[in-house]
């Protein structure tokens, strides 16, 4: 880095501890967890973009590409387009369950207190494991470029992210997303440009054609299909994402934010991959996990490097203190606050709810230190999530009625099958778990939907209504 990237760098920091210090200190749960309820569109839009653009959704699929060719466009676009959908049909139904602020208090809301225990648990399982990969991005960006170790980098990037976030809650994370918005969406461009206009030429043309034109002989039939349901079903309907619905102005708003977000990301993941594909065309060397580093050191001149590196610093950040954010107040919300038999006094919840963000940031040091590469590890996840809540949740906002007893069902069904086909029975036939998980679940969701027995008036499979004004 030259002195020109440092100012660079500097000023971005600057903004970011200046936005955090304007930012008023959040006093009540309702702010920390869904920003009142009143963001408006363009908001929703960056802030959405923000989130779910992360390492593995920049260097993971420039790597990907750069080895396998734009087959990679097509199974990252399976998450542009699931959320497209979502924005059409399902978050506008989420924006309405106008008391809930947690994915469990939405599930307990159509399936009962035990469905919302079971969701809370997977769901927490699910945000330290998105916060570890994240978390392991950081520390080795930032190690990459300052030489410092990798657990240094680790502390130092877990302290920031724990502060702010831990001071604002989610006003603060959104905040900050709307500038990691602006910067990712001038940084990354500008890089493509620059590793097309001065890696390219005549003579490279024929290998760039024949790199992209991996596309469909890198990968075997189901490693395909595997890899575009994991991408849409995997990330459908994280804490995160559902955060934002719930913080919508408006359904209309929740409608238009997760389309344009999604249109966005479709753009997005071109960019990537091509950066990955060119770079492998020029220097086939340095093709794989380091092509959107490699193209970083060697394409950009001084201050658009630091631009571009802020950039990438955004790209972490933005996904890093939503899951935070998402991980402490689920904990508060859903494990802590269905044992407690009283509601919990809001000072009481507030400060809660910071002290989990806190221990869950300081555990995430630990998680970096130990996931493996960004995509695996993200796969790994959504294996987790897709095949328990991501379509009882769905079909419950959907569906006018369903049977209270089809969650719970459905969720371990689906989680016991794909731990079943992956580990116990090392994936037969190469066909993916997260598949055979997913199949099993919905085979026990529609069963109990038309077989089940009637809903209960009381007990653990009694759905809720004290979170839940309307749900359709």
């Amino acid at each position: 880095m030259q002195l020109l990237d440092w100012i660079t760098i500097s000023l971005y920091i600057t903004c970011l501890v200046s936005l955090v210090l304007y930012v008023r200190r959040a006093k009540r749960l309702e702010d920390y967890a869904v920003a009142s309820r009143s963001l408006p569109t363009a908001i929703i839009t960056a802030t959405l973009a923000a989130t779910f653009i992360g390492p593995g959704y920049a260097m993971g699929l420039a790597g990907k590409a750069s080895a396998g060719g734009y087959i990679w466009v097509i199974i990252f676009s399976a998450f542009a387009v699931q959320t497209i959908i979502v924005g059409l049909f399902i978050a506008p139904g989420i924006q309405r369950c106008t008391g809930a602020r947690t994915i469990p208090e939405i599930i307990g809301g159509l399936y009962g207190p035990a469905a919302r225990i079971v969701t809370a648990m997977i769901t927490i399982a699910l945000l330290i494991g998105f916060v570890g990969v994240i978390s392991r991005a950081a520390a080795e960006l930032i190690s990459s470029f300052t030489g410092l170790s990798l657990s240094k980098t680790a502390v130092i990037t877990c302290a920031i992210v724990i502060a702010y976030s831990t001071f604002g809650g989610i006003k603060a994370d959104i905040l900050l997303d709307i500038l990691h918005f602006g910067l990712l969406s001038v940084g990354v461009p500008i890089l493509l440009w620059f590793t097309f206009s001065q890696s390219t030429t005549w003579e490279h043309l024929p290998t760039l054609a024949e790199n992209a034109s991996k596309t469909f002989t890198s990968l075997s039939t189901l490693e395909i299909i595997g890899g575009i349901a994991g991408f849409f079903l995997g990330e459908a309907l994280i804490p995160p994402y559902v955060t934002r619905a719930l913080a919508s102005r408006s359904p209309r708003t929740a409608r238009r934010g997760f389309v344009f977000a999604g249109l966005f990301g479709l753009a997005w993941f071109f960019v990537c991959a091509a950066i990955g594909i060119i770079v492998a065309g020029s220097s086939p060397q340095n093709a794989g996990d380091g092509a959107f580093i490699y193209a970083m050191n060697t394409y950009l001149p001084a201050g658009l490097y630091g631009l571009v590196l802020a950039a990438l610093m955004g790209i972490i950040l933005s996904s890093w203190d939503s899951l935070l954010n998402c991980a402490s107040v689920s904990f508060t919300v859903d494990i802590v606050q269905i044992f407690y038999k009283d509601e919990l006094p809001m000072r009481v919840s507030l400060v809660l709810t910071k002290m989990l963000t806190v221990v869950i940031g300081i555990l995430a040091i630990l998680f970096a230190l130990a996931v493996p590469g960004i995509v695996d590890a993200l796969m790994y996840c959504y294996t987790l999530w897709a095949p328990t809540v991501v379509l009882p949740l769905a079909f419950g906002i959907v569906l006018t009625k369903v049977n209270p007893y089809a969650g719970l069902a459905a969720i371990l069904t689906g989680g016991i099958a794909t731990a079943v086909w992956e580990w116990a029975l090392d994936v037969p036939y190469e066909i993916p778990s997260l598949l055979v998980g997913v199949l099993c679940n919905q085979i026990a969701f529609w069963s109990m939907n038309l077989f089940g027995p009637p809903r209960p008036e009381r007990g653990l499979f009694a759905p809720t209504t004290l979170h839940l004004r309307e749900v359709k």
